[in-house]
């Protein structure tokens, strides 16, 4: 199974790699203006080349850091979801400073990336639901449940105890 810790494991690789790949592209490049500068300009193709050069070494550089503003956006959300039940993109965005459009569609992207275990956007409440926080009976006055913290995401959930849940967020395994 595909866990979310797994798909922001291999973002952050993606992330990270693009950002190295900029610097790469970005450090010889600044040496070699400084060293050849001329011969860079009076080359048509060494003028090209520089561009398609800075071009890729800017675009690697943002998506690196992209990647890792969304993970960390990410953490945000599935702290302020499991631990003070804020599951109102509203509220997300007023806690985060982001428009409500950006939650919206950030959260959107995250589903589509498997950020999320098993996550789902309620249009008409203009709210996020996490799925499957446990399987265990309120009802039942021998079940005792306990709050407990994934030791991948951090996210809390609730469990019986001596029961194996999958934790919502990050598809974790956990165990009281």
């Amino acid at each position: 199974m595909k866990t979310s810790r797994l798909a922001i494991t291999v973002n952050a690789i993606q992330g990270k790699i693009a950002s190295i790949l900029g610097y790469l592209f970005a450090v010889p490049l600044a040496i070699g203006l400084l060293l050849n500068a001329e011969d860079f300009i009076l080359d048509p193709n060494g003028a090209i080349g520089m561009m398609v050069i800075f071009v890729l070494s800017i675009v690697g550089i943002l998506k690196g850091s992209q990647i890792k503003r969304r993970i960390k956006r990410f953490k945000r959300y599935v702290f302020l979801i499991s631990t003070k039940d804020m599951t109102s993109i509203e509220a997300l965005a007023g806690s985060t400073g982001k428009p409500v459009e950006f939650v919206k569609k950030d959260l959107q992207k995250m589903m589509d990336k498997r950020f999320f275990a098993r996550a789902s956007i309620d249009e008409a409440m203009l709210e996020i639901i996490i799925g499957g926080i446990g399987s265990f009976n309120p009802a039942d006055p021998q079940a005792q449940t306990k709050v407990i913290a994934c030791q991948n995401c951090g996210a809390k959930s609730k469990a019986v105890n001596g029961q194996v849940v999958e934790c919502a967020y990050c598809g974790s395994f956990l165990q009281i």
